[in-house]
């Protein structure tokens, strides 16, 4: 009798699992008392530890200021110290380098004690890098970061000045924090630069309020070349009808672009447009004469939608997240998912779930699980314990295989002409492996049907690789890093 029992249960356990939805809370991450403010960005340690930074001064009541590293089931860190953090208004970017030491940007004057204006280095365990040398303007903001492939660092916000050199929104940086002197603006951007992003050729697209750059009419996004130069063969005609928050990349090199806007060179478009390589629309992406719309900006009330975050999923379809109540008509609360052609995607389906604020940050994990980072007081109803961040179990429960991103090894690593995919005893079959470099071009891909699978370098370039598996669904179940020498 109790063997039959514990059939039952293992078997109504598995319908449970398989019946949940994609946008359902994951029940595995943390439920404490979560933030006491909003989280505005959010970034993953390739041990895939979670980065948070935003307003928030506490975490399930224990002073956390601005910055928090969280274990993959959301519990706090505490081998990560910040001592006093940031005790001033806000941290608003981070990007986790190569080495893991953690780039955080704001509008700060002090980290932990330590004297710094706007943007900050730390190691990986949370401790102030003094090696990194920031001379922002106090009381101004960096609202953006970007990392080049040779370790240099591109910053975009609302400051005028770098180390006493007129340097208007946007600067980079050399590694150890100096300014790249060979990186020429000229007089720069007007305002504000809200995000930046680097192509696979160098060139790097910028977007944010402004309206110039270097005196030259360029509304809320253009592109530069390397050297820091207008580039001119980019034409965005009369650009954005308001401004831009987040731009993505697409393996085609055509380009997302999200934001406060309701139109883009004279044509209707409701927060979100696609382009091609040459800044023209691409018209066979369709989201609708409405698009993103009626969204609720904080402290403005808004006809149109503003879209903060966008994340390509394996399958090429998109996570919007931002501040908007419907897409193309439909009720749709500051989370929605297109189709590859900007068609509405009604399977998934988040209602009227995110209560009292929206999302401006999205993050995919390599388990297809979805964190959302935002200013949102509750989830589904429950207004207690969904407040700033949350997760969704995503695609996670579609695979027929549950991958082990902890038990998998890549070794040697560094490696150089070969390393070796341990997958433990597991044998896995009709598994792809693909293999990108550091600017998101695929360089490598095989089919996995063995435990041990042997990788051999059949591209050029060193540095830092990202390997991804995908499962016989195609959908991606997990990421390793490896240096490739």
């Amino acid at each position: 009798m109790r063997k039959i029992f514990l059939l039952f249960f293992i078997i109504l356990k598995s319908f449970v699992g398989l019946c949940q939805s994609e946008t359902d809370i994951d029940s595995n991450f943390n439920q404490g008392s979560w933030f006491d403010n909003q989280v505005r960005d959010l970034d993953l340690q390739s041990d895939n530890k979670i980065i948070a930074v935003g307003g928030f001064s506490l975490y399930n009541g224990i002073s956390q200021n601005k910055i928090i590293r969280l274990n993959q089931d959301g519990t706090k860190d505490d081998s990560f110290n910040i001592g006093t953090g940031i005790t001033s208004t806000a941290a608003w970017c981070l990007k986790v380098q190569t080495d893991g030491k953690i780039l955080v940007g704001g509008r700060f004057t002090s980290f932990n004690g330590y004297i710094i204006n706007s943007l900050v280095r730390l190691n990986s365990d949370g401790s102030f890098d003094d090696s990194f040398n920031s001379y922002f303007s106090p009381n101004v903001d960096v609202l953006c970061l970007a990392l080049q492939a040779d370790g240099k660092i591109l910053c975009g916000g609302a400051f005028s000045m770098y180390n006493g050199i007129s340097k208007n929104n946007i600067v980079r940086l050399n590694q150890n924090g100096s300014l790249d002197t060979t990186f020429n603006i000229g007089t720069g951007f007007n305002n504000q630069v809200k995000s930046i992003s680097i192509q696979s050729d160098g060139k790097i697209l910028c977007g944010g309020y402004f309206t110039t750059y270097n005196g030259i009419s360029r509304n809320y996004f253009t592109r530069l070349n390397s050297s820091g130069s207008l580039d001119t063969s980019f034409n965005i005609g009369t650009g954005f009808n308001d401004w831009v928050n987040t731009i993505k990349i697409l393996p085609n090199n055509k380009i997302l672009v999200g934001g406060r806007f309701s139109g883009y060179n004279s044509s209707i478009q409701y927060g979100l447009v696609k382009l091609n390589s040459d800044g023209s629309r691409d018209t066979s992406f369709n989201i609708g004469t409405n698009g993103f719309f009626s969204g609720n900006y904080p402290n403005v009330t808004t006809t149109f939608g503003n879209v903060q975050s966008i994340v390509i999923q394996s399958d090429g379809k998109l996570l919007c997240g931002g501040f908007f109540a419907k897409v193309n008509n439909i009720d749709q609360y500051h989370l929605a998912r297109l189709n590859s052609d900007g068609a509405y995607d009604s399977s998934f389906n988040v209602e009227t779930k995110l209560y009292n604020g929206g999302i401006w940050k999205i993050i995919s994990q390599t388990d297809g699980k979805i964190l959302l980072g935002g200013s949102f007081l509750g989830y589904n109803n429950d207004y207690t314990n969904k407040k700033y961040l949350i997760r969704l179990n995503g695609t996670s429960n579609l695979s027929n295989y549950e991958f082990n991103n902890e038990k998998t090894l890549l070794y040697p690593n560094p490696a150089n002409d070969k390393f070796t995919m341990d997958f433990g005893n597991d044998m896995i079959t009709n598994y792809t492996v693909k293999i990108n470099n550091m600017l998101g071009q695929e360089v490598y891909s095989n089919v996995i049907n063995e435990p041990q699978f042997e990788v051999s370098k059949t591209w050029q370039g060193e540095g830092l690789y990202f390997v991804k598996i995908y499962n016989e669904k195609n959908i991606l179940v997990g990421t390793k890093k490896i240096i490739l020498q």
